[in-house]
C-alpha cells in the first residue's frame, strides 16, 4: 500500500498496518513547540523526516 506524503501526519493512517499515531504526534509535538516534521524521498530510496524546532536562547 502506498500513502501519500500528505496523509502521512494525518491520524489513523498507515501503509503498514499499524495504528497510524506516531507520526501525527511528532508533528503535533514539534509544531507546539514552534518547529515542524517533514518528509521527503531519501537519496537512496525510502524517505528522510527531519525534525526542527527552535533554539531557546
Amino acid at each position: 500500500m502506498v500513502v501519500s506524503a500528505g496523509s502521512l501526519f494525518e491520524r489513523f493512517h498507515s501503509g503498514t498496518g499499524s495504528i497510524g499515531l506516531g507520526l501525527s504526534i511528532a508533528a503535533w509535538v514539534a509544531h507546539a513547540h514552534g518547529g515542524a516534521l517533514t518528509v521527503s524521498t531519501g537519496a537512496r530510496g525510502g524517505a528522510r523526516f527531519v525534525l526542527r524546532l527552535p533554539v531557546q536562547k
